[in-house]
């Protein structure tokens, strides 16, 4: 009884994270060392629940339900657009792996980098080769980082650099919101102003509503 229901429970979940084809010019099934795989190639569209992808062409694999996509791939989940090259993508899982001129899109910034991790569940993008986000009139730099879709902040790390019309932010650690515009401070930190500079090692900055504390 056990049994059944565990064999039960994962034959579910692969259904409600099926990966399905919308669209394609062409398809060409074949056996492979990792069992049946649909080769898609023309105009290609798949839905897994909520998200919609497309690219040129694209290796579907029915067992593992993971899907390697190439040319002009774009993911597009609620508010969120991603574009790249190259997709590696994990249905059970939901995470994909894209590379190749990325560009991640929301209501407020643009996003683009190398290669970025993005988990779908969490709506969190992850990056580590270097990234310029770019949010209104301020342009955002660091190596590595975070995007959190769901809130609208930015985790950046390692030579943090942000260049606005009113001031240049340099650190190696600092969290900052896309909907306020306000950055928290968390390692020692240069603020290059009109009028003067400014060093601190905490704090924040609201440049929406010129508010700081250092």
């Amino acid at each position: 009884m056990i049994i059944f229901f565990l064999i039960f429970f994962s034959s579910e979940v692969k259904s409600q994270n099926e990966i399905n084809i919308l669209h394609a010019e062409s398809l060409e099934g074949m056996e492979t060392p990792d069992g049946n795989m649909k080769r898609l190639s023309g105009n290609v569209a798949l839905q897994q629940n909520n998200v919609v992808l497309y690219c040129d062409n694209a290796d579907l694999f029915d067992a593992t339900n993971k899907l390697i996509a190439n040319g002009h791939v774009k993911i597009v989940q609620d508010t969120v657009t991603i574009s790249s090259d190259h997709l590696n993508y994990d249905g059970n899982a939901r995470k994909a792996v894209l590379t190749g001129n990325v560009k991640l899109t929301d209501t407020k910034i643009v996003l683009k980098t190398s290669q970025l991790d993005y988990d779908l569940n969490t709506k969190t993008g992850y990056f580590h080769t270097g990234a310029t986000v770019t949010n209104d009139s301020s342009i955002l730099t660091s190596n590595r980082g975070y995007y959190h879709a769901n809130n609208g902040d930015i985790d950046f790390k390692d030579n943090v650099k942000i260049t606005d019309p009113k001031y240049v932010l340099t650190t190696d650690s600092l969290r900052f919101n896309v909907d306020n515009k306000t950055s928290f401070f968390r390692a020692p930190t240069t603020i290059k102003t009109d009028s003067g500079l400014i060093y601190c090692e905490g704090g924040y900055y609201d440049t929406k509503n010129d508010l700081a504390l250092f």
